[in-house]
């Protein structure tokens, strides 16, 4: 979303309730759209708060969006899935631990005189 300073704004997810609400617009059920699917009814609804691409890809063909627009923080720029390692930290980005041109210094090795 493009504000009207030319500054890219933060886009949240889509609340839960909203796609649900957009899927029974639509004219089917959380349950009947997983059965459809091939997917259990808690596989669909646990998509709803955490990243499951091939569901995800799913729920946003059936509503006819890109799943970038229902969940653009699980989506790098490209419309690829962020991935995340085992601590929930995205793969790839950059460390935040130091200011930008923040110098590194070194401490000394036990045993070094001061």
């Amino acid at each position: 979303m493009i504000e009207s300073d030319n500054t890219l704004s933060i886009m949240k997810d889509m609340a839960p309730a909203d796609i649900k609400k957009l899927i029974y617009q639509a004219g089917q059920t959380v349950t009947g759209l997983a059965v459809a699917g091939g997917f259990s009814a808690p596989a669909v609804t646990t998509a709803f708060k955490r990243r499951s691409p091939f569901v995800q890809q799913y729920i946003a063909d059936f509503l006819g969006m890109r799943p970038q627009e229902i969940w653009p923080s699980r989506y790098d720029a490209n419309g690829s899935p962020v991935r995340l390692d085992s601590r929930g930290r995205q793969i790839g980005a950059p460390l935040q631990s130091f200011k930008k041109n923040e110098k590194i210094t070194h401490h000394a090795k036990l045993g070094d005189a001061a």
